[in-house]
């Protein structure tokens, strides 16, 4: 029977997570505490199962007897360490309700041992997906003349074109980014398409917790920031986070040269692993195309999985809240 702990130290927690190959940055305790500042409350979980060790961080809601998890990132260590009813039965016992429902978005790359790990645990695939199952995975190893000629002829062309148009490029960490100008530029993109982009009050709480572990790329044309782009990284591991562009910056193929100024910092910075944040070909084919003309590599990630003691909660949150 695994046991669990919760851990309260985020240096405890983040160095034990990146002792293990196939953890993931958004698992970071300050990811955590920032979702604390938004309505959520954060477990950091420790399992041992004989001797194997896992760790889980879980972002929840519980109201009455109801206990709502969501993680987005992966579980740390030995996956086995998470089954089901253990797992339910520690929630239980910890908070004193009733009803569980875990949803997870895992980013690893799909693996079969981890797959047979879940299912021998008592998880089962979502039956309603939040996010893409594939994203793309840029190899750092490379040099940047290599990761440019690996790039589609279109790509690199409107990344000359990028280089031209685009002369002054900051790159720095969001700790040092003033967060009105991010909710400028941020509420300047959402009028032009469909998007859901931090607030200012979130932007705050986001740069108070990762502004160290959050580097942010900008471009300015007449003195006006017309494109951004940042991402997240721990360790060896970069994420794609944000990225928006008014008008100016889309026909001056801003995000082009943003990208690839974001990938010599993480080069830098010793991330040896670009996650291009996920791809939707068919309901985000405009995005895809940008993403692709890397022809980096293209992967299938382990998914959405959940488990739940109450096939009614499940019923409700995956057909009629999701």
């Amino acid at each position: 029977m695994p046991n669990y702990q919760l851990i309260t130290d985020a240096n405890v927690w983040n160095q034990a997570i990146a002792q293990e190959s196939n953890f993931s940055a958004y698992q970071l305790y300050e990811l955590g505490q920032y979702k604390n500042e938004m309505g959520w409350k954060t477990l950091s979980i420790k399992a041992n199962k004989d001797g194997k060790i896992g760790y889980f961080q879980i972002a929840y809601k519980q109201k009455f007897n109801i206990f709502i998890g969501w993680c987005v990132g992966s579980i740390a260590g030995a996956i086995e360490c998470f089954q089901k009813e253990a797992l339910i039965r520690f929630i239980q016992d910890t908070f004193g309700v009733k009803c569980v429902f875990i949803k997870t978005s895992f980013t690893n790359v799909l693996d079969f041992d981890d797959s047979l790990a879940l299912h021998s645990a008592g998880w089962k695939k979502s039956c309603k997906k939040i996010n893409s199952d594939y994203t793309i995975y840029v190899d750092l190893h490379q040099s940047m003349e290599e990761l440019t000629q690996s790039c589609s002829s279109n790509f690199r062309k409107n990344l000359k074109r990028g280089y031209e148009k685009n002369k002054e490029v900051e790159v720095c960490f969001l700790q040092d980014v003033p967060v009105p100008e991010l909710d400028k530029i941020f509420r300047k993109f959402e009028t032009k398409k469909e998007v859901v982009l931090p607030k200012e009050q979130e932007l705050s709480h986001i740069k108070n917790h990762l502004g160290k572990q959050i580097v942010v790329a900008t471009s300015k044309i007449d003195g006006h920031i017309v494109a951004i782009r940042a991402f997240l990284y721990f360790e060896n591991q970069a994420i794609d986070f944000w990225a928006a562009s008014v008008d100016e910056g889309r026909q001056s193929y801003s995000s082009h040269i943003l990208l690839f100024e974001l990938l010599k910092k993480a080069k830098a910075l010793g991330c040896t692993k670009y996650d291009m944040s996920g791809i939707d070909p068919v309901s985000n084919p405009g995005v895809f195309a940008f993403k692709n003309g890397l022809r980096a590599s293209i992967v299938e990630k382990l998914g959405e999985w959940e488990i739940s003691n109450s096939k009614l909660i499940s019923f409700l949150i995956n057909r009629l809240y999701l």
